[in-house]
Formats: structure tokens, sequence, C-alpha cells
């Protein structure tokens, strides 16, 4: 379907690796303590792509069709993520203060 060529050696490929890699050590050495901030994007990204996600995409896109026991399971995963998700954000965000005052 398409169609990739691949070099053996390329100048322009070896630069972009170099550049990429020292654009990654400045982030890791701008930020020395990573961990919180790892905890707060973990805590609110994942909840939602892990549990409310999934669950409003089933539900909107089995519309009229899920049954009410379902509907409720969905809709109380749903709040139980949220309430999580909200512990887990202000945990890290707690820490980062914590961290960084």
């Amino acid at each position: 379907m398409y169609t990739v060529y691949f070099s053996a050696f390329s100048l322009h490929r070896c630069m972009l690796r170099s550049c990429l890699m020292l654009l990654i050590l400045g982030i890791a050495e701008a930020i020395p303590k990573f961990g919180p901030i790892l905890s707060l994007v973990g805590g609110s990204t994942t909840t939602c792509l892990t549990f409310i996600f999934p669950c409003l995409f089933y539900l909107k896109i089995n519309e009229g069709n899920v049954p009410l026991h379902i509907q409720v399971l969905m809709y109380e995963i749903i709040v139980v993520a949220v309430c999580g998700g909200l512990a887990a954000s202000y945990s890290a965000i707690k820490a980062i203060i914590q961290v960084y005052t």
C-alpha cells in the first residue's frame, strides 16, 4: 500500500536522532524530580483511557440497545473512575507542590 524507502546510512537521519536525544536529555535535566509530574499525567489520563472512555463509547455506540442493568453498571464504573482519577490527581498535585516548594 505504501512505498517505504530505506537507506543504509543517512546523515540527515543521524542528525535527527542526535537532536532528538539531546532534546530528551534537556527535558530530563530541566525536570530533576519527574515522578510527581508523571503521577499527575498517569492519574488523570490512565483513568480516562481505561475506565471512563470505554464505558462512554459503549453506551454511545449502542444507544437504545443497552439493557438497564448494563447501563447502571457502566455509570457506576464511570462514577468510581472519576472519583479515583480525582483522588489520584489531587495526591499528585499535592506531591508536586511538596517537592517544588
